[in-house]
């Protein structure tokens, strides 16, 4: 499900596509992981692209997280 999503984003152009497989390589070494893990890693890989070093938790917590995408809609369909 989540992955659809982030597949979803980067057909869109919202996530790199390097942001998606990361996210997948990183789920993929923890079957049991969830997908908060998932969305986690392809944020922080995100906004390591974006020349940031760190990924912003709290931000991942608020109704708008369009500093991750630039886009407040984007933000919502990740949080679905």
């Amino acid at each position: 499900m989540v992955n659809d999503a982030l597949a979803e984003l980067a057909g869109a152009g919202v996530l790199r596509q390097l942001d998606r497989a990361f996210a997948s390589f990183v789920t993929g070494l923890d079957p049991a992981s969830g997908d908060a893990l998932a969305v986690a890693s392809a944020m922080l890989c995100r906004m390591e692209g974006m020349g940031h070093t760190c990924l912003p938790v709290r931000a991942l917590l608020t109704p708008d997280a369009s500093a991750f995408s630039g886009s407040p809609d984007s933000a919502a369909r990740l949080a679905r």
